[in-house]
């Protein structure tokens, strides 16, 4: 009797586990909307760093403003290759062509100065910050007052002193073309101000040239 009720008792846990456990579905039983589901509820999302500014700074190769035919059409004579230089206070990169007759060389010279590498030198702060102060310091001699002039339609500023200067964006640039022969003055101040005449419209053209390239 006691072994009929063992038996008995055996077959009644089997059925209730039974019934238990098909009661629980697994997780891989899921639908794949519920994993879903639930695996989203438990992703804690990041918080957004704040402040934080990505920028991308391509820097210009002033070879690619001035081409061997620009400085011969302005220099009036066979040129070399080109050729770089870096520059510092400010920082930047230039390009020059120049003629091949050393007794009359002439030459034609592109600086561009960013404001990246400008304030990667920490002497000034920016483009802007370095043409204002050396327009400051022209302005601030005798002989930069007489020798300075402003120039309309180029850039958002540009004046020459000397040469041709231009602050465009962040973007403060250089130009000059030197040696350019003139003649019939009658006088040294008289030569001197012809060769400026002729030096500045010269420097514009490539000013033109210059800027039209600009990416």
């Amino acid at each position: 009797m006691y072994r009929i009720g063992t038996f008995c008792l055996i077959g009644l846990l089997v059925i209730i586990t039974g019934c238990s456990s098909g009661d629980e579905t697994p997780d891989s039983d899921l639908p794949l909307a519920d994993k879903t589901e639930e695996s989203n509820s438990e992703v804690t999302s990041m918080p957004e760093p704040e402040g934080l500014t990505l920028t991308l700074t391509i820097e210009i190769d002033p070879c690619t403003l001035i081409t061997k035919q620009d400085a011969e059409s302005l220099l009036g004579e066979e040129v070399g290759d080109a050729w770089q230089q870096e520059a510092i206070a400010p920082a930047g990169k230039s390009c020059s062509y120049s003629t091949q007759e050393m007794a009359t060389s002439k030459k034609a010279t592109v600086t561009i100065h960013s404001s990246a590498l400008i304030a990667a030198e920490g002497i000034f702060d920016s483009a802007q910050d370095a043409y204002d102060r050396h327009k400051r310091a022209v302005l601030g001699s005798d002989y930069g007052k007489e020798l300075f002039q402003a120039i309309d339609g180029l850039g958002s500023d540009a004046c020459w002193d000397g040469m041709l200067r231009i602050l465009q964006d962040d973007l403060y640039i250089t130009l000059e073309v030197a040696s350019l022969p003139v003649e019939g003055a009658s006088s040294s101040e008289e030569l001197q101000e012809m060769q400026n005449v002729k030096t500045i419209a010269a420097e514009r053209t490539l000013a033109q040239i210059v800027l039209n390239r600009l990416p």
